[in-house]
């Protein structure tokens, strides 16, 4: 039987669970998502435990798998890969929904990876008030953790969070780091924290003291280089991107050299960076969309369209790829095209709306002169 923990919902979410299962609990919230999880593992009763929150879903095709999963006696826990679904192309990871049962409808999403179905034990439990995760827990009793290919889907990312949650989670993260000023990874949640509030200036300085404590991953410094390059520190950022590339191929840091070097006006080593970010990750929404602008910029049009179009094929409610690709025909005077091009952007939110609406009206004005 499922076991269901409510902190103190103030929506229908007690009377919905209440028709799945009678073992519903109440915790008095205290800050930290770990003492909820533990509060409710006390009330498992199961030789395994799987862990999912209200805004995520299972596909029913991975059942099979599961009860596989549970007479493997000689793994502590799996790891499951999230798909947290997204519109965001900008986020770090961000992969178009190619599959589109269970997306609901999103664009895309990004993964995370952390142990979701274990072996419940009294020694096993969460750690973290606010990424609350067994997997350290498991390693540190020498545990074996392998990975489960199913996934869990995440819809709670699809929607921005409240400045009060976001100013909730950063009151968590500075108490963490006041009861211990050398946790690398507080400091590092700290600065994804405050990064998402775009407050990038105090998200460099937080990044760079998790580095200092202990440099662990590379998500550390590709971080530290994307909030430099948001405050236009760019050969700092150039510098930090190149120092992940020494340790890890990653798409991110060459997308991140070639909007440094786009913005440093080096045309040439940016295309040849965003093509490489293409080449590792074909998927890579954004790095289509900047190459094609630089294609277009340099009057290479043929190219431009291609990638362009490629760009919307994979994210077709992207506002600038369908802008980009309308002065792509408005410079080969395929005003037609161009026209409908910036239509579409405008219907999807494009920022500069009202600029684009006198350039349409300008366009139809010169056809009809």
């Amino acid at each position: 039987m499922p076991v269901i923990g409510d902190t103190g919902s103030k929506d229908s979410t007690k009377k919905i669970a209440a028709k799945f299962t009678t073992n519903l609990h109440e915790f008095s919230w205290n800050n930290s998502f770990a003492d909820a999880r533990n509060e409710v593992l006390k009330k498992a009763k199961g030789d395994w435990v799987l862990i999912l929150d209200a805004d995520e879903v299972l596909s029913s095709s991975d059942h099979r798998k599961m009860r596989e999963a549970v007479n493997r006696w000689d793994v502590t826990g799996f790891q499951l890969l999230t798909r947290n679904y997204s519109n965001n192309s900008l986020v770090m990871g961000w992969m178009p929904t190619l599959e589109k049962e269970l997306s609901r409808n999103a664009a895309g999403w990004y993964p995370s990876l952390k142990v979701r179905l274990f072996q419940r034990k009294e020694n096993i439990m969460f750690i973290g008030e606010m990424h609350e995760m067994v997997d350290e827990v498991i390693h540190s009793q020498n545990g074996k953790t392998e990975f489960l290919n199913a996934f869990v889907y995440h819809y709670g990312t699809l929607h921005d969070k409240s400045a009060d949650e976001n100013a909730d989670a950063l009151k968590r993260t500075d108490e963490k780091i006041k009861q211990n000023p050398n946790d690398a990874k507080a400091y590092f949640e700290l600065g994804v924290q405050l990064k998402d509030a775009q407050q990038f200036e105090q998200a460099e300085q937080a990044f760079q003291r998790s580095i200092d404590i202990q440099e662990k991953s590379v998500m550390q410094r590709l971080n530290l280089a994307v909030v430099q390059q948001k405050q236009n520190k760019m050969d700092a950022a150039i510098k930090n991107y190149e120092a992940v590339l020494k340790k890890y191929n990653s798409a991110d840091a060459y997308f991140g050299l070639g909007f440094c070097w786009f913005r440093k006006n080096s045309m040439k080593k940016a295309a040849n960076f965003f093509a490489q970010a293409i080449q590792l990750n074909p998927y890579f929404v954004d790095a289509y969309v900047n190459l094609g602008a630089i294609l277009e910029k340099v009057s290479k049009f043929d190219a431009a369209e291609q990638l362009l179009k490629k760009a919307i094929s994979l994210h077709p409610q992207l506002a600038r790829a369908h802008y980009n690709l309308g002065v792509v025909y408005e410079k080969t005077e395929e005003t037609k095209k161009a026209i409908e091009c910036y239509r579409k952007a405008i219907t999807l939110n494009y920022q500069r709306k009202a600029e684009l609406l006198k350039r349409i009206e300008h366009i139809e004005t010169m056809i009809s002169s």
